[in-house]
């Protein structure tokens, strides 16, 4: 069993999205991990974010920044790992919001030499637009009432995702 994970997150000048995406591993229900977040050199107003939630976020928060000279994705994201600590790696982006097991279910599949690929589902604009500006919840404790009528109001591209339970997969191809 993974004792710890680190999650990485790509971000650039996105605060909003950034804040969504933290607050979903703020749900988690396996709280054993630590967030790097791989800053591609965000203003000031993504590092104000990140240094006000660092306060009472239930993980750690470290900010890996660097210049701001065109998109190095990777570059930062090499930094970001030259810092983990944790034997276990979570690489997503900052506009992506996980479901509260999604800690869980990364510990429980994990294997050494194995890649765990994930999927996504995509919101509307609209639905967007209203969570980012907090007229609007990604409910932790959602329904599948509430998710078939997200979906029936084409505020999600597709259901199965969040509706299939996570222990129905497993990983299948050991890396060679």
């Amino acid at each position: 069993m993974i004792n710890s994970i680190a999650v990485i997150i790509s971000t650039y000048n996105s605060p909003d999205f950034l804040r969504l995406a933290l607050e979903g591993y703020r749900k988690q229900n396996d709280l054993n991990f630590t967030i790097y977040i791989a800053d591609d050199g965000s203003g000031n107003e993504t590092s104000d974010l990140i240094n006000q939630l660092q306060n009472d976020f239930p993980v750690p928060i470290k900010h890996i920044w660097h210049e701001d000279l065109g998109f190095r994705k990777a570059r930062v994201h090499n930094l970001a790992i030259k810092q983990v600590g944790e034997p276990y790696v979570i690489l997503t982006d900052g506009d992506c919001v996980p479901l509260p097991r999604m800690i869980a279910t990364h510990r429980r599949a994990a294997r050494e030499g194995c890649l765990i690929s994930g999927g996504r589902v995509l919101l509307s604009q609209a639905w967007t637009g209203a969570l980012t500006q907090g007229s609007s919840h990604l409910h932790s404790d959602a329904t599948l009432f509430m998710w078939l009528a997200h979906r029936l109001n084409k505020n999600i591209n597709r259901i199965l995702p969040i509706m299939m339970p996570p222990y129905l997969g497993r990983p299948h191809q050991q890396l060679k």
